[in-house]
């Protein structure tokens, strides 16, 4: 399985996660551009953070999300810790 890496250009470990969007609106790519690569808008569509959500909400674990997806469960997880989703279980 090919997988996506994130691209973490300014960001780094100790920041807060970064959330473009707050008001429930799906955020473009250039509100991702510093912290996204083009590949994860490829994978997970126009909204990526919605997206994840949907997927968390119908009880889908990283790994279930990941096979979807075609990502690996530590993208999934990488991408819930920037968007600030919990895992849900």
């Amino acid at each position: 399985m090919a997988d996506v890496s994130l691209q973490m250009s300014r960001a780094s470990a100790t920041e807060p996660p970064v959330h473009p969007r707050q008001d429930g609106r799906c955020g473009s790519r250039s509100d991702y551009r510093d912290i996204l690569s083009d590949h994860i808008f490829d994978k997970l569509g126009p909204c990526p953070r919605n997206a994840l959500i949907a997927m968390v909400d119908y009880g889908l674990n990283d790994e279930e999300i990941g096979g979807y997806y075609r990502m690996s469960p530590k993208t999934i997880a990488q991408l819930r810790g920037i968007f600030g989703i919990d895992a849900g279980n």
